[in-house]
């Protein structure tokens, strides 16, 4: 019951005031499609496998541990010294984050 009327006596005011409440219609939509904007170039760019990649979910980062720091990436000498020796994956890419 009293929902029904909050929601009358709100839609009564927001009446009274059309162009408050045109700004805040506009003022909304125009929010919600630049949220919505800003998380569709995210997931696009950050959250998509990489173009030309085939079989994505079997992609693996290969990289070096440095002790006492984790987990560093290799360079690109390391890289192609194992492309040419090694036997055991099929394909093999390189990419850097300036390829992103």
């Amino acid at each position: 019951m009293a929902l029904t009327t909050n929601l009358c006596h709100s839609a009564r005011l927001l009446a009274r005031s059309p162009i408050f409440t045109l700004t805040s219609v506009i003022s909304l939509a125009l929010g919600i499609g630049a949220a919505a904007t800003i998380f569709s170039l995210t997931d696009a760019l950050l959250f998509e496998p990489t173009v030309g990649v085939r079989n994505a979910d079997e992609l693996v980062d290969i990289g070096r541990a440095n002790e006492g720091s984790g987990f560093d990436n290799m360079s690109h000498p390391a890289y192609r010294y194992l492309r040419d020796h090694s036997q055991t994956t099929g394909s093999r890419r390189s990419i850097s984050a300036a390829d992103r």
